[in-house]
């Protein structure tokens, strides 16, 4: 049984020979046929067949735009080299759809021989990686495929290599009937850095968490959805909570500013007042704007934190008070985002948060609530009483990520106190204790 998928063309370069006159420029119906030409890649070999809806774009699957600069979406475009196009992976609003850099100067591949590599972009081979993604295909590492995170020189013959046509028929089936003939169109596409920055369908590496059954390093809220950090890996939950598919996926290949040989990311938070995402990784900061854009690298010292604190254990925005605030073993800073330092009389003990334990790894709000995590577990506070509420903890996994609930975790409460002492509850659960 096939599988249907509608695309469109939604808005088109600024630069159409029709408008220009110009020869170097592609018309509109240029770009329609390397658009199709580059869906053919992946509907040859499989189950998919694609239909392009002209007139009704708000209807189609997969959407897609020539933009520039800034626009909208989050991960600003950087005018000519560089970022080329960018796709984001299957699901509501605008999941499946790509956008291509409209400033690049964009070529049909027939005509790429005549041009040096570095001059100008085939519109085909750079279309047909990003609908990869969109599709739900996650950058490839074996050498020569179309789905790895370097565009390469094809032959000007181009055939969809091996490890692309077993991706896209284990997700949408075998097309038994489908011949390995080149397509009709040769593509010389340029060698440049990475294209595409959500990667989807996980690489085969030994070290992938088990989605379900693990602690984990960082979660944070940023673009409204939930980022969740293991090791080199992350999930990401979109802005109802549902779980992307195909993840987690490999930090270094969608943070693309952050250090290549990343293994792991101790805290991480959106700014409130810009935008900007702050990574915590080590005794380094980290100040990306989206995913692909560096604007500072600095020591935790520098923030006015002590010189010998080696990590932040978690950082948030309170939704309380908009205030941003730092943590670390059994204390918190508040900082100040005008002036980049914590705030004096800073640092104080986590008592305050009243039930949250010692040594977090992580906290944010979600949909109005703040949460706090430490190891599989997570608390959900009170922001007026100061507290964590009754039912909390729980389990993370099955609520955030959907996993089911296999763990029957057994629970036991005692009331400590002395007569000079507060009423103190210590919790064991699944044989660690938390003191509450």
């Amino acid at each position: 049984m096939t599988s249907s998928s509608l695309y469109s063309i939604r808005t088109y370069p600024g630069r159409l020979r029709e408008r220009t006159g110009h020869q170097d420029d592609l018309t509109r119906w240029e770009i329609q046929r390397e658009i199709r030409l580059a869906t053919e890649v992946w509907g040859r070999p499989s189950l998919l067949e694609f239909k392009e809806l002209e007139h009704t774009p708000e209807e189609a699957d997969i959407i897609v735009d020539f933009k520039r600069g800034y626009h909208g979406d989050g991960y600003p475009f950087d005018g000519v080299g560089r970022t080329l196009a960018h796709a984001f992976y299957p699901g509501q609003g605008i999941g499946g759809d790509v956008h291509f850099d409209e400033e690049e100067p964009w070529v049909q591949h027939k005509d790429s021989d005549t041009f040096e590599a570095w001059d100008r972009v085939s519109l085909f081979i750079t279309a047909a990686h990003e609908l990869g993604h969109a599709l739900g295909l996650y950058h490839s590492d074996v050498e020569g495929s179309l789905m790895s995170p370097y565009l390469i020189k094809y032959p000007s013959t181009f055939r969809l290599p091996e490890d692309d046509v077993r991706g896209i028929q284990e997700l949408y089936g075998i097309n038994k009937n489908w011949q390995k003939e080149p397509y009709p169109t040769p593509t010389q596409p340029p060698t440049k850095p990475p294209i595409t920055k959500k990667p989807l369908l996980p690489p085969k590496k030994t070290d992938k968490p088990d989605t379900c059954d693990t602690s984990y390093d960082a979660l944070s809220v940023i673009r409204r959805e939930v980022y969740i950090f293991k090791g080199k890996y992350f999930w990401r939950l979109d802005s109802s909570g549902n779980l992307r598919q195909g993840y987690p996926a490999m930090i270094n290949l969608f943070w693309t500013t952050l250090p290549k040989n990343v293994t792991h990311v101790d805290a991480v938070y959106e700014r409130a007042h810009d935008g900007n995402i702050v990574f915590f990784i080590g005794d380094k900061f980290y100040v990306c704007q989206g995913n692909h854009h560096l604007l500072k690298v600095g020591r935790l010292k520098n923030l006015g934190l002590p010189e010998d604190l080696k990590k932040i254990d978690a950082a948030f925005v309170w939704g309380y008070n908009g205030r941003t605030y730092l943590f670390a073993e059994t204390m918190y800073w508040r900082f100040d985002e005008t002036i980049q330092h914590v705030e004096l009389d800073y640092p104080r003990a986590m008592d305050m948060w009243r039930g949250v334990p010692y040594n977090i790894d992580s906290a944010f709000k979600f949909n109005g609530t703040t949460y706090f995590f430490q190891g599989k577990m997570f608390w959900e506070f009170d922001d007026f009483r100061m507290k964590v509420k009754k039912k909390s903890p729980a389990l993370t996994a099955p609520f955030w990520l959907g996993c089911p609930n296999t763990e029957n975790p057994y629970i036991m409460e005692k009331t400590v106190a002395t007569s000079d002492s507060p009423v103190v509850h210590v919790k064991f659960w699944n044989g660690e204790l938390y003191i509450t």
